[in-house]
Order: structure tokens, then sequence, then C-alpha cells
């Protein structure tokens, strides 16, 4: 993943690499396929996508990068509310995707363990 500039506005550019296996050209047009038609404020949101000089999708960029890493932050103090925040959120953007027709199946999510930050706090 990169940072661009598309139209004045910051954004994320996945890149396919050029060694990448067979599978993971069909999991990137796959993809690609799916957010070009998919919209919901609980998935990242699709700008476009480019052939030259590679294989590139253009994404919304989140500034403070992915869920996953923000959990991470030690800087941030965690509660249990903001936790259960994050759970009906995640659980919105994963029903979006199992309602879509046909099923999506997300097949990369983490699951931080927050709860030893929560109760040590």
């Amino acid at each position: 993943m990169y940072k661009g500039t598309y139209k004045d506005k910051e954004v994320a550019i996945k890149v396919l690499r050029l060694e990448t296996q067979k599978r993971d050209l069909e999991d990137f047009k796959k993809e690609l396929e799916v957010l070009s038609f998919l919209k919901s404020e609980h998935v990242v949101n699709f700008i476009g996508a480019a052939l030259e000089p590679k294989l590139c999708m253009v994404l919304e960029y989140c500034p403070q990068g992915s869920l996953f890493q923000y959990m991470h932050d030690l800087r941030l103090k965690f509660t249990w509310d903001l936790l259960l925040k994050w759970i009906i959120e995640t659980i919105k953007g994963v029903n979006c995707l199992h309602l879509w027709k046909p099923q999506i199946v997300h097949r990369d999510l983490k699951t931080p363990n927050l709860l030893v930050r929560l109760t040590s706090a």
C-alpha cells in the first residue's frame, strides 16, 4: 500500500507486485470487482483502478491506518465502551459483505488481544 493524491485528496494505492502468483492476481481481481460495486460507510471506499504502469487500486485513505494498527497503538487509552463501538462497527462491515450477492467472506479478520490492556488498566 502506498499513500498518494488524487483530485487534491489523499488516497491509498494498493499495487499488485510484479512477482505475484496467479492466485494472488485472481484474488486482486476479485477484490477489485467487489469493491468497485460495493458502497457502504462500513467498508473502505473504492475510487478507481489503473492498469499501467502497474495494476493497482485507488482506495479511500484512512489516516490512522487499519483498525488493527490503531488498536495496537500503545498511546491510546482503551475503554469497554470504545471496544464495544469497534465490535459493532466491525460487525456492520462484515454484515455488509455477507449480505452481498454472491456472499463475500472476508478471510482476513484479525483479533487483537485488547482484553489484557482493558483488564490491567
